[in-house]
């Protein structure tokens, strides 16, 4: 019984750990930042290399002011314990939360990105957005590149065609 609840604490405090932000898709070619409470905080973002961002893509539009966004560059991602990612873009945010600068619950940050058909949870190997915790530990939330309708018809005919070969 001990170990259940020990179990159940750890698992809780874990998924409280990343409950104040988050991403969400707001359109094809943009996501948000979202806080869902008024406490300050800092994450990290990073996009595979491959994704297009457009220059000064980060946008406003909470409250707050940023204290920070640093650019760390392109990582390689076993470099930071995190293999699963690649080579990757990383920019770190941490809004204001001063009492005098709170921070309002809802969309922080938007990030826009160029030629991209659209965001989804599927990984169809074509570039990924990551949320990942300000230490570089851990991935918080994960979004996919996913082609439009059209191109996944495209992709599938020229699959059929490579295998008749």
């Amino acid at each position: 019984m001990k170990k259940l609840v020990s179990l159940v604490l750890v698992l809780g405090m874990a998924s409280m750990a990343s409950a104040g932000i988050q991403l969400v898709v707001l359109g094809p070619d943009t996501i948000g930042i979202e806080s869902s409470d008024t406490l300050a905080w800092s994450a990290v973002i990073g996009w595979s290399a491959q994704l297009d961002v457009i220059a000064e893509g980060f946008t406003e539009a909470g409250q707050g002011g940023l204290t920070s966004s640093m650019p760390y560059g392109v990582q390689n991602g076993a470099d930071l314990g995190l293999d699963q990612l690649g080579m990757v873009y990383l920019k770190a945010l941490a809004p204001a939360g001063t009492p005098t600068d709170m921070i309002e619950a809802g969309i922080q940050y938007t990030v826009k990105f160029a030629n991209v058909p659209g965001f989804g949870t599927e990984d169809m190997g074509l570039g990924r957005v990551d949320l990942i915790s300000e230490d570089l530990g851990t991935i918080l939330q994960t979004f996919y590149v996913i082609p439009e309708p059209a191109s996944m018809l495209l992709l599938g005919l020229g699959g059929l065609f490579l295998r008749r070969k």
